[in-house]
């Protein structure tokens, strides 16, 4: 379930299976096509139960949806005396998500913690391998000056 979400909002949980939508058998885009901010009532199995939980479909671009599922999970969790931030990466392909963990990390919630949780599951994937250096140490910039020179 995707931090921030229209569907975590109304209270669908990683797990549940949505066997109806509005009384007829669920199918996954067919079931919200043409419902664009009209209530449509979900009919899901949550272990034993079945409940049944309104929702409103949006339209949502799939870049803006995983960059603020992203920014949505972050937080920082004390535990035992320590601040140990999370953060969901539902998305790495491109540079836009690279930049919004950049941000959390220096200036943002994820800042000061102890320990980082990067989570990863359930992931799109699309990480390029020079993404990683961000938790690699870096040399710091030096500049060289010859003596002789002024």
């Amino acid at each position: 379930m995707i931090d921030g979400t229209p569907a975590q909002q109304a209270g669908l949980r990683a797990g549940d299976e949505i066997i109806a939508a509005d009384g007829t058998a669920f199918e996954p885009v067919g079931s919200f096509r043409g419902k664009v901010g009209e209530s449509v009532v979900l009919e899901v199995q949550r272990g034993a139960a079945v409940v049944q939980i309104p929702v409103r479909p949006v339209d949502l671009e799939p870049t803006t949806m995983f960059l603020r599922g992203l920014e949505s999970s972050a937080r920082v969790i004390e535990s035992n005396g320590r601040r140990i931030g999370y953060v969901h990466v539902w998305c790495y392909a491109g540079s836009v998500y690279q930049r919004a963990l950049e941000r959390l990390l220096s200036q943002g919630e994820l800042k000061d913690p102890d320990a980082l949780i990067w989570d990863l599951r359930d992931g799109w994937g699309g990480a390029q391998p020079e993404y990683l250096d961000l938790f690699n140490a870096r040399a710091p910039t030096m500049q060289v000056t010859d003596r002789k020179r002024h």
